[in-house]
């Protein structure tokens, strides 16, 4: 346990005299450095500030809804690539319509429409990839989230938890005759 955070190491790093001046952005600190701290300093400071809780629920929502906006943001490039693509292909579609082209013409006219589904095939392909990845960025950053308070809450309280080295009570013998008694 020697090479964990104590309280004083802990406080100098965040440059605060005692966790009650933790704030929003001292915090992501704090939780960045909750898996390297002791077990207890990690108590004292959750007890010393009880916003913890609140702060890191609101620096999840601050990354989702980051995350929102670029996925909006997304959704309205995506659309205006699909919304030119498409009149591109409906100018083809008029162009096959002429009854003057000859078979050369609209065989290269059917060539520009079927470039033109295959870019959109890839885009749609990029488009579902940079989904993907943003829904795993989100998944991490909660899961991230959620690992932090259980290693502050599950460091806290593990210094409660008995050691295996700590040998057992000593058995009752009331509870040795408790199948003679039923």
């Amino acid at each position: 346990m020697s090479n964990l955070l104590t309280e004083q190491n802990v406080l100098r790093k965040l440059g605060i005299e005692d966790f009650r001046q933790l704030n929003k952005e001292k915090s992501i600190q704090f939780i960045s450095m909750l898996d390297k701290m002791e077990p207890e300093v990690a108590k004292t400071a959750l007890e010393q500030f009880p916003e913890f809780s609140n702060i890191s629920k609101e620096i999840l929502s601050e990354y989702k809804n980051t995350l929102d906006k670029g996925i909006e943001s997304n959704n309205a490039s995506i659309k205006r690539v699909y919304d030119n693509y498409n009149a591109i292909i409906l100018s083809l579609q008029k162009e096959l319509e002429r009854t003057d082209l000859s078979f050369d013409e609209k065989v290269y006219i059917l060539e520009q429409m079927k470039d033109i589904a295959s870019k959109i095939d890839k885009k749609d392909s990029e488009n579902k990839k940079w989904l993907k990845g943003m829904a795993v960025v989100g998944g991490v950053i909660a899961l991230a989230g959620i690992a932090v308070l259980g290693v502050a809450l599950g460091g806290a309280f593990a210094s409660k938890t008995p050691d295996i080295d700590t040998p057992d009570p000593e058995p009752d013998p009331d509870l040795d005759n408790f199948d003679n008694i039923i």
